[in-house]
């Protein structure tokens, strides 16, 4: 190995952060369960030197998607606001009929999407802290871009830093044990998918338990109770926020109530503004929950389970899908899913050239379009069908066991 290589794998090394939610190590953008060097022997393939000059970050390449998508959102907002009049003028035609029942939803979701855009992508770019080069601009981004979305960042960095390290362990990872029972991780037959098709139809239509469970994490998580994804309890067995992490979400919650607080308070001051508020924010975020989970309903999905002690491999529990360039926009590259847990500290602008060197190394990224990726969701004999035969096999064998 010559000396560039060991430079290389050390400074890669360095990054390493293996504390999930516990702690933070402020300058570690690698978020894994055991250094670089380590995953080279399992599931990291790329020359050291090449992942070393794709993790340079860039306060232009932030600022420049930043300002594009909001660019698009006020584009789209304006839009929205004048059909909506036009519509209210224009009482009987054919275009009446039309706008109302075809563009106008369509546009309106889309907005919605585009808002959900900034609490999942653009917030999960400020978490890891691969947004921009500048620390404290991702930092104070960060808490902005989560306020109108529900989200609340810190709370999803602690969660999604978990993730990162025991992505898919099924006693580690609170994206399985905050929706999933014991008994279900437990099967061999579990394959992340919901149970039946209804449950899935439930993921996108039942926003109220959406609502609930992003209210909650922040609510919860101000008066220093510990919370999982749902919000309303914490379901990772053996694991615990540090002292200090939950002194931090305890104060970030806070400030943020009360900015929330300011916010609907604002518009009664104001004719129309709970009307404009309701109209051009509140409404059109909670209908976003809808198409963003068409877009990260399978990030993980008929992947490689893990249970504890089993190697992390993220060439085989992640998926990826390419999609076009409007939703690669808007998602600031995110549908590169696999490329990004196999190196988080890659910032989002260089994951579509990760992904053309990576191609030929991931195990799902065959499916190209996030319609076809929730068609085999849902088609006869596609994941839910799957699940539920080999989960069944799976009963049927432990019953003639104990026989």
């Amino acid at each position: 190995m010559s000396s560039r290589q060991v430079v290389a794998t050390d400074v890669l090394d360095k990054q390493c952060d293996d504390q999930g939610l516990m702690a933070h190590a402020a300058d570690a953008a690698d978020w894994s369960d055991v250094k670089h060097s380590l995953r080279k022997k399992r599931d990291r393939l790329l020359d050291d030197n090449v992942v070393l000059s794709l993790c340079t970050k860039s306060d232009w390449e932030g600022f420049k998607r930043l300002l594009t998508n909001c660019a698009i959102l006020i584009c789209t907002a304006k839009s929205t606001g004048v059909l909506w009049d036009a519509l209210e003028m224009i009482q009987s035609s054919a275009f009446h009929f039309v706008s109302k029942y075809v563009l106008f939803p369509a546009l309106y979701m889309f907005y919605g999407f585009q808002i959900q855009c900034f609490g999942y992508a653009a917030q999960h770019e400020l978490m890891h802290r691969t947004a921009f080069r500048t620390r404290w601009i991702n930092d104070t981004l960060l808490f902005l871009v989560s306020i109108p979305c529900f989200e609340f960042g810190k709370h999803e960095k602690a969660m999604h830093k978990q993730h990162h390290t025991y992505t898919n362990d099924i006693h580690r990872d609170p994206e399985l044990t905050s929706f999933w029972t014991r008994e279900e991780l437990e099967n061999k037959g579990f394959r992340k998918v919901a149970a039946h098709r209804w449950e899935y139809v439930l993921e996108f239509i039942d926003l109220a338990s959406v609502m609930k469970s992003h209210l909650m994490r922040i609510i919860n998580s101000s008066r220093g109770i510990p919370v999982d994804y749902t919000g309303t309890k914490w379901s990772l067995e053996n694991w615990r926020y540090g002292d200090e992490v939950m002194r931090d979400l305890q104060v970030t919650a806070q400030f943020q109530i009360g900015v929330y607080l300011v916010i609907l308070a604002l518009p009664m001051l104001a004719e129309k503004g709970m009307k404009e508020l309701l109209f051009y924010w509140l409404i059109p975020a909670i209908l976003g929950f809808i198409p963003i989970n068409f877009v990260r309903n399978a990030e993980h999905a008929d992947c490689v389970i893990s249970k504890q002690g089993d190697e992390i491999n993220c060439l085989r529990n992640t998926r990826s899908c390419r999609s076009n360039f409007i939703v690669r926009q808007l998602m600031w590259n995110m549908n590169f899913h696999a490329e990004h847990h196999l190196y988080p500290m890659v910032p989002f602008y260089n994951l579509p050239r990760l992904s053309e060197l990576l191609e030929e190394s991931l195990e799902h990224n065959d499916i190209k379009h996030f319609l076809n990726v929730n068609w085999e969701y849902v088609k006869r004999d596609g994941w839910i069908d799957q699940q539920n035969k080999e989960s069944a096999r799976t009963a049927d064998d432990s019953n003639k066991k104990l026989l």
